[in-house]
């Protein structure tokens, strides 16, 4: 999807409806019709690149720790990523690194 593409490019930016349909030479509100028409809309889009992010950095390095990974996808705090990361992919961003980390040894 090149919405989400565009937003995990650049995760920390504080993306807006009006500055994604800019993005892409739209209105806000023809942007909104296309992602309902997908049954989408804009923060879950945010959200789901965000996510994207997020585990990206968690399988590639153990440096990192979690409150940098979460500022990296654009998270303002480690609890707000923590509770974003758990309810979208069901776990912890933690037990994440844990399990694929693991599944590499």
């Amino acid at each position: 999807n090149k919405l989400r593409q565009v937003i995990a490019s650049d995760p920390v930016r504080r993306w807006t409806v009006k500055s994604l349909a800019s993005h892409f030479g739209t209105s806000e509100r023809t942007l909104q019709r296309r992602l309902a028409d997908h049954s989408s809309s804009f923060s879950r889009i945010v959200s789901e690149a965000r996510l994207q992010v997020a585990a990206q950095h968690l399988c590639q390095t153990r440096r990192a720790g979690l409150s940098e990974i979460g500022f990296l996808s654009g998270y303002t705090d480690q609890a707000h990523f923590t509770r974003s990361f758990k309810r979208g992919v069901g776990t912890t961003p933690r037990n994440y690194r844990a399990s694929f980390m693991g599944s590499l040894a």
